[in-house]
């Protein structure tokens, strides 16, 4: 057998057009197949290859990353104070899930000094939105823009959401879609 060429006996070298419409199944040689002689004009799209418009990723696409470092908070990797609780966590995990439905822009996950979960968002010149859930379940809103910080505190991040919604994460420069649900 010569170089470029296939096995003998299969009567196709490398490169020439296969003249058989039936080929073999992959796996089993006894079963054949229908091959189309057809030719295509338009070039084949990869499937896995899906592209979102880049001014919109896939929704909640940061969300496993934030989950990571939500559970390294968990495990007590890199806490400065107090390990949150269980519940803590679970709020803080509720939230994430939550804000991934409609928030574009990913978020860095850390604890708080007092037990608590900081979701912190940035946007650009500096501007952050920071969402905290304390130890108590309550939650704290803070944002600063321009030097200037605004801090809040609310029974939950429920209320928060509700009270703030998508224009603080727009007031931030955070880029969102679609409608807040704040009742998750």
């Amino acid at each position: 057998m010569g170089t470029g060429q296939a096995p003998s006996g299969s009567g196709n070298r490398k490169g020439a057009r296969r003249t058989s419409r039936h080929r073999p199944a992959a796996g089993n040689p006894s079963v054949a197949s229908l091959v189309s002689d057809r030719t295509e004009t338009t070039p084949r799209r990869d499937p896995w290859s899906l592209r979102l418009p880049p001014s919109r990723p896939a929704e909640g696409a940061w969300l496993a990353e934030a989950l990571r470092g939500l559970d390294e908070v968990a495990d007590g990797v890199d806490v400065d104070g107090p390990q949150p609780s269980r519940e803590v966590v679970a709020e803080a995990r509720s939230l994430l899930r939550h804000l991934a439905g409609w928030v574009d822009g990913a978020p860095a996950v850390d604890d708080d000094a007092d037990g608590g979960v900081g979701i912190e968002f940035y946007g650009p010149e500096g501007r952050r939105l920071l969402l905290i859930v304390e130890a108590d379940g309550s939650a704290i809103y803070q944002e600063l823009i321009a030097g200037d910080v605004l801090t809040e505190r609310f029974e939950d991040w429920r209320q928060l959401l509700g009270t703030f919604g998508r224009a603080a994460f727009q007031r931030v420069g955070v880029p969102v879609h679609g409608e807040v649900e704040a009742h998750a």
